[in-house]
């Protein structure tokens, strides 16, 4: 048979090569971070970071280049007050859906805001949870 094995996109990535590759951007300058003229590549958790940050300044369902369920509405709440308790829930839902686009990631815990950081509990593929802070304006 032709087809006779199932393989899997993660069965064809090398082991010592990194699941989740993206490139380094510069949120403040608003620009690729480049050496020598090209673009640095991150991966493993500070690739998992910058992904996040990404997702986060994404506003859903804005851009048609994203799926429908990437992004969240995380720059709606940075700095402010919630009264009712149902932002973050929902923001953690969001960024759930999200996370199926970034394999570093296994699942999303603890959402929270300290001042004007989203304060987020990644869980990776490995196990380790990291916790990510995406700094508000």
């Amino acid at each position: 048979m032709l087809f006779d094995a199932k393989t899997t996109v993660a069965d064809s990535i090398p082991a010592d090569e990194p699941a989740v590759v993206t490139l380094a951007f510069d949120w403040e300058a608003e620009r690729y971070v480049m050496t020598d003229g090209t673009p640095v590549e991150l991966s493993g958790i500070d690739g998992a970071k910058q992904w996040l940050e990404q997702c986060l300044r994404t506003i859903r369902g804005k851009y048609g280049i994203y799926p429908i369920n990437y992004g969240c509405r995380a720059l709606e709440l940075r700095g402010k007050k919630l009264h009712n308790g149902t932002a973050l829930p929902e923001l953690e839902s969001e960024l759930k859906q999200a996370i199926h686009y970034c394999d570093e990631v296994q699942d999303i815990g603890n959402v929270r805001l300290e001042g004007k950081t989203i304060m987020i509990d990644c869980i990776m593929q490995d196990g380790t949870v990291e916790v990510v802070g995406i700094e508000g304006d």
